[in-house]
């Protein structure tokens, strides 16, 4: 009852912001095209990756060809994944965290209050489905490790990040690295992989064929030369933490920290990266 509560409140929260990101008709544009038999391209006969969410232009194309129109599908997602959010969110506290009582909901009601959040779940585009399995993968992951199981969930959960936006990559990273500090290399590492490398590989041979090169054209088009891309990228983050209210948000880790152990390190890095 009471995720449903939040999930209700977010949605106000949202619908605040209602809109949808010029972006998102990127992801249309290329969704209609592989649809009409024209290839995954913004403009036929030109192979050039103008976007970074294949996942997401997936399913809007599965919606056109069920003839949905993409801007109410993409609005209707982005919702629907903000609000499993926040079922994971109240399922790990405890699970993982072993909070109980009004601590549990915490979390939730951190997110729920989110100007981040709120702005992207009627956005139209990937961003609150790869926070539903960035914020899964490292929680599941967490679970499983504590109780000394090999974390499948999560190696699956990152490929979907993965396919979703190149970030994942960078989660993955994380969570190999503290998969390995927590026992030594081994058939478990193996095991981990697999999933993940069977999926992702295949995909990677596939853009990298089809587009001929290693990053998606935005990467080239908007990161410059030099530093350049690190200063904007700072800016960006101290905008997130000045006009979104980004420091509130570390909050999160409160009760973690205070039930003492090393178990808000794995959580706070991700954030970090």
């Amino acid at each position: 009852m009471l995720v449903v509560c939040a999930t209700v409140l977010l949605f106000f929260h949202a619908y605040s912001y209602d809109h949808v990101v010029d972006d998102a008709y990127i992801s249309y544009r290329y969704a209609r095209n592989l649809v009409d038999g024209n290839g995954l391209v913004f403009n036929p006969g030109e192979r050039v990756e103008g976007y970074t969410n294949f996942l997401w232009v997936m399913f809007m194309a599965l919606g056109m060809q069920a003839e949905i129109d993409p801007v109410t599908l993409s609005k209707i997602l982005c919702f629907a994944f903000s609000a499993l959010t926040l079922v994971a969110l109240y399922y790990y506290a405890g699970s993982v965290f072993g909070l109980k009582g009004p601590v549990k909901v915490f979390p939730v009601a951190l997110t729920v209050s989110s100007p981040a959040i709120a702005v992207w779940s009627l956005g139209g585009l990937e961003t609150t489905f790869f926070t539903l399995l960035v914020t899964s993968a490292v929680l599941s992951h967490m679970k499983s490790t504590k109780r000394g199981e090999t974390p499948l969930v999560s190696s699956v959960l990152l490929l979907l990040a993965s396919l979703t936006r190149p970030e994942g990559l960078l989660i993955a990273a994380i969570l190999i690295a503290d998969f390995l500090r927590r026992r030594p290399p081994g058939r478990e590492v193996g095991t981990w992989l697999v999933p993940f490398i069977a999926g992702y590989l295949p995909y990677f041979i596939w853009r990298y064929s089809y587009y001929g090169f290693l990053l998606p054209n935005s990467f080239y088009a908007k990161t410059g030369g030099g530093l350049s891309h690190v200063t904007r990228g700072l800016e960006y983050v101290r905008d997130y933490f000045i006009s979104m209210g980004g420091w509130l948000y570390l909050l999160a880790l409160v009760p973690i920290i205070l039930k003492g152990g090393k178990m808000w390190v794995l959580p706070l890095l991700t954030c970090a990266i």
